[in-house]
């Protein structure tokens, strides 16, 4: 077979986007020549794969030239991929609602074609809550002005209702977001709750509290890359529209770890739950004891303030853990399920597939792709 010789650009060095993209492209006998921040002058050969291009510096390489791009921009070369940003944002609203938020945020440096900050909206004034929006930069600019982001993000958190859900557009920002938060002497989670756009181990995964992220898109994206520059090296005809990847799930970690509840017994059944899910023997009786209120009572008020029975609340609350220790610890899945409250390790693998659409051994090795942060066991915190 001979080698096709494959520019790859990478101005946002995204290691599972890297990583997919040379899995599929050597996969393809192809020679990858990787460029990090800049496109070379005069290159020549096969095919190219680019993300976060202009239009301008696209129009310098002859149309019979295939390019495969992140990006918004279309044309008769050019095969185009983006985040489904529309359905993300779906799954972070979601993911508040369950834990009782009517108070949302969304901040961004600036505007973008595919906006967080206007698919958020239009989800969070349907539903009849609270919205406010930032872009914290006038213009877009290679050089930020650090003091000034962070007084303006700081100002904004100072207005924003208390307790508040929050999504930042980019997580290569949350270490403005967090230190805005420490100037104004706003505590994460308890007055904001936080998730950021995507998971990299050079951002957030090491933050206190660690930062709640959306996950499983960018290895997608590498691998529709390849498949669409494979295509039109083939002479596939390119499509007309932008071809948009969803995230698949939240990673929750410690920046999303409350619940926006002001109901008095609500908020007693859910701690109950919250300090007792280890428990396998755990029963309603034990969860309706604790709260102090009737049966019916307590179903109503879990779906008006969680969308969810307590039920439900319950094993939701036994799964999500059952990730953060698949991420954060080595213990064994039999060991997992006896600290989450399972009887054995078929009864949580069948659980957790039907949640996250992944068993929990593939689940473990996608984050061990994600970062090569693998923590101790921890079997005395709960995660």
């Amino acid at each position: 077979m001979i080698k096709k010789n494959i520019l790859l650009v990478l101005r946002e060095f995204r290691p599972v986007l890297f990583e997919s993209i040379l899995k599929h492209g050597y996969q393809l006998n192809w020679n990858m020549e990787f460029y990090e921040n800049h496109i070379p002058k005069n290159w020549h050969g096969d095919g190219i794969i680019i993300d976060n291009a202009s239009k301008s510096e696209i129009s310098q390489f002859p149309k019979t030239i295939p390019i495969a791009i992140r990006s918004a921009i279309v044309g008769e070369n050019i095969f185009s991929v983006h985040g489904d940003v529309e359905h993300n944002m779906k799954i972070v609203f979601n993911f508040f609602c369950s834990r009782g938020y009517q108070h949302y945020a969304v901040l961004n440096a600036h505007p973008l074609k595919f906006d967080p900050v206007k698919y958020m909206g239009l989800l969070v004034k349907s539903a009849g809550f609270e919205y406010h929006s930032l872009y914290w930069e006038k213009q877009i600019s290679e050089c930020e002005d650090f003091t000034e982001s962070i007084k303006t993000i700081k100002n904004f958190f100072i207005s924003l209702p208390k307790p508040c859900a929050v999504y930042v557009g980019s997580i290569r920002h949350i270490h403005l977001v967090y230190r805005a938060c420490e100037q104004a002497k706003i505590n994460i989670p308890q007055d904001i709750a936080i998730i950021a756009n995507t998971d990299d181990p050079g951002f957030g995964v090491n933050l206190k509290p660690s930062v709640s992220v959306l996950v499983g898109e960018f290895a997608t994206i590498g691998e529709k890359l390849v498949e669409g520059l494979n295509g039109l090296m083939k002479g596939k005809p390119a499509p007309k529209e932008v071809q948009m990847i969803p995230a698949t799930h939240i990673v929750a970690r410690q920046s999303t770890d409350n619940y926006a509840v002001e109901h008095p017994e609500t908020m007693r059944a859910i701690n109950y739950i919250l300090k007792n899910f280890g428990d396998s023997q755990l029963g309603m009786h034990d969860i309706l004891q604790a709260s102090g209120c009737s049966s019916m009572t307590l179903q109503r008020n879990f779906v008006k303030y969680l969308n969810r029975l307590p039920s439900q609340f319950l094993q939701d609350i036994r799964l999500e853990t059952a990730a953060k220790l698949l991420e954060q610890t080595k213990l064994t899945l039999d060991q997992i399920a006896a600290k989450v409250g399972y009887g054995s390790n078929m009864s949580l693998s069948l659980a957790f597939k039907r949640k996250f659409d992944y068993a929990p051994g593939k689940y473990r090795n996608n984050y061990l792709n994600t970062t090569s942060v693998m923590k101790q066991d921890d079997t005395d915190q709960r995660p």
